[in-house]
C-alpha cells in the first residue's frame, strides 16, 4: 500500500499540471480570438491568401473562419497554404513539412469520416484552421506535462514546487502566443521535451554501468530507449532545423554512460554495441532534414524543370535549399540584422536575451570554491542553450529569439529557481507571494508580451 501511494504522488502532480495547463490554454486562445476581433490587423497577409474561391459551406464554417483568423497570421500563412496546396513556391522551403503534414492528415481523416456520414459542415480552409489550432492546443498541454517529467528526471531531488513552477512557466511564457497559433513551436517543444525525457530516464536506469558480458535484456532495453528518444527528436527536426542540435545530448550520454577515464573497463562488445546504436540514432535524427533537402532538390534541380536556372543553389557541391531560401528571401545571415532601424526589434528580444545571458554567466562551467557544485546532467542543456543564444543573437531575425528559445528547458528552470528563491514561505504554492520587484516584473513581462503579441 505504501508503495502504491508513493507511486501515485507524481501522477497526481502531473494531473494538476495538466488541468492548470488546459485552463491557461483556453484563456489564451480565447484572448487571441477576442483581440483579433477588436484590434485591427497589422499583418494583412491572411486576407491575401484567404482562398476566396472557396466560399463557406455552412454557418459553422463561417464562424470557424472568423473566430480563428487571428491564428493564421505571419508564418502561419505559409503553413496553412502548404497544408492545403503543398510547396507551390521555392521560398516555402524555409518551412519544414511535419506540421503541414500533420494538419493535412487530420483534415483527411475527419473528411473521410464526414464523407461516410454524407455531411459537410466545414470547408477545407476552416478544417485546416481548426485542426492546426487544436493540434497545437494539445501539444502545449502535453508539452507542459513532459517538461514536468523532464525536470524530475534531471533534478529528482528538487522541491516539487520547482517542477510545477517550471511547467506552468512554460504555459505562460512570452512565447505563449506563438505556441497557440499555427506555428511549429508547440509541437517542436513537445517532441523535444519528450525525447530528452526518454533519453535521460534511460540514462538514469542504466547508470552506474552494469556488467554487459552477455549482451542481454539490459542492452536491449537501453537500445530501445535510445532509439525511442532519437525517433521523437527526429520529429522535432522535421519541424525546425535546429532539432539536429539534439545530437549533442547523445554525445553527452556516451560520456555519462562510459566515463573516458574508465575506458580500460570497456569491453570490445560494449564499444561496438554502443557505436552501432549511436550511429543508428544519428541516422534517425538527421533523416528528416536529409529527406526535406532531397525533396527540394528533386523538385527544383532536375533537368526536367525549365526554371532550374533560377535556383543557383542546385549547382552547389552540397545543395541546400533551406539555407539559400533563408538568405535570399528572409535575409538571414551572420550579423545581417544589425541595422539601425532594427533597434526596436532588439529591444523586443532584450528580456529573453538578458535572462539567457545572465543564466549562462552564472552557470558553474568549471568547479570552484566560489560557486556551488553543478548537477552534471545540466551541462549539455546549458551548452545547447549557449549555442541557441549565440545563433539568435548573431544570425536570426533577433525578434524571433523569444519563440526560438521557447523549447529550452533550462530557461524555465532558471526562472523557476529565481521565483522560488524570492518567496518568503515554502509551505503553500502561491505564485505571486513574496516576489521581489524584479521577479514580479519578470512575470508581468510574460503576460504583457502575450497580450501585445
Amino acid at each position: 500500500m505504501t508503495r502504491g501511494r508513493r507511486g501515485s504522488i507524481p501522477t497526481t502532480r502531473r494531473w494538476s499540471v495538466l488541468k492548470t495547463a488546459v485552463a491557461l490554454r483556453l484563456a489564451i486562445v480565447a484572448a487571441i480570438a477576442i483581440a483579433d476581433i477588436l484590434v485591427p490587423d497589422y499583418d494583412t497577409s491572411t486576407e491575401l491568401l484567404d482562398y476566396g474561391a472557396e466560399p463557406p459551406v455552412s454557418p459553422l464554417d463561417e464562424f470557424v473562419r472568423r473566430a480563428l483568423r487571428g491564428f493564421s497570421h505571419w508564418d502561419a500563412v505559409y503553413f496553412t497554404h502548404i497544408a492545403q496546396h503543398g510547396y507551390t513556391f521555392e521560398q516555402f522551403q524555409a518551412f519544414f513539412p511535419c506540421l503541414p503534414l500533420a494538419i493535412r492528415g487530420i483534415v483527411n481523416a475527419v473528411g473521410a469520416f464526414a464523407f461516410q456520414l454524407k455531411v459537410r459542415w466545414l470547408s477545407t480552409r476552416a478544417a485546416i484552421l481548426l485542426s492546426g489550432v487544436g493540434l497545437n492546443f494539445v501539444a502545449v498541454v502535453l508539452g507542459a506535462v513532459e517538461l514536468h517529467k523532464l525536470s524530475r528526471a534531471i533534478m529528482p531531488n528538487a522541491p516539487r514546487e520547482f517542477h510545477r513552477t517550471t511547467a506552468l512557466l512554460y504555459c505562460i511564457a512570452p512565447a505563449s502566443v506563438f505556441l497557440s497559433v499555427i506555428y511549429t513551436e508547440a509541437l517542436y517543444a513537445l517532441f523535444s521535451f519528450w525525447g530528452l525525457r526518454i533519453l535521460f530516464e534511460t540514462l538514469n536506469r542504466h547508470m552506474p554501468k552494469s556488467s554487459w558480458r552477455a549482451l542481454g535484456r539490459i542492452a536491449s532495453a537501453e537500445a530501445v530507449g535510445l532509439l525511442t528518444a532519437a525517433g521523437l527528436l527526429a520529429l522535432s527536426v522535421g519541424l525546425r532545423s535546429t532539432g539536429f542540435t539534439y545530437g549533442l545530448f547523445f554525445v553527452a550520454y556516451l560520456f555519462y554512460r562510459f566515463p573516458p577515464l574508465q575506458f580500460r573497463r570497456w569491453s570490445l562488445a560494449e564499444c561496438l554495441w554502443m557505436v552501432g546504436v549511436m550511429a543508428v540514432c544519428a541516422v534517425v535524427i538527421l533523416a528528416p532534414m536529409v529527406a526535406n533537402q532531397y525533396f527540394a532538390y528533386s523538385r527544383y534541380c532536375t533537368d526536367e524543370n525549365p526554371n532550374r536556372h533560377l535556383s543557383p543553389w542546385c549547382d552547389d557541391f552540397l545543395p541546400n535549399a533551406y539555407s539559400y531560401v533563408q538568405a535570399k528571401y528572409w535575409e538571414v545571415g551572420f550579423l545581417r540584422y544589425y541595422q539601425f532601424h532594427q533597434i526596436p526589434n532588439f529591444l523586443l528580444a532584450a528580456p529573453v536575451l538578458v535572462i539567457s545571458a545572465s543564466a549562462l554567466f552564472r552557470f558553474p562551467w568549471l568547479p570552484s570554491a566560489s560557486k556551488p557544485a553543478r548537477n552534471p546532467l545540466l551541462v549539455p542543456f546549458y551548452l545547447h542553450w549557449l549555442f541557441l543564444f549565440c545563433t539568435a543573437l548573431t544570425i536570426l531575425h533577433v525578434q524571433v529569439a523569444t519563440r526560438f528559445l521557447s523549447a529550452t528547458p533550462p530557461l524555465y528552470w532558471f526562472i523557476a529557481d529565481l521565483l522560488l528563491k524570492s518567496r518568503r514561505s515554502r509551505e503553500t504554492y502561491v505564485l505571486f507571494r513574496g516576489l521581489a520587484p524584479a521577479h514580479f516584473g519578470l512575470l508581468a513581462f510574460c503576460f504583457t508580451y502575450m497580450v501585445v503579441g
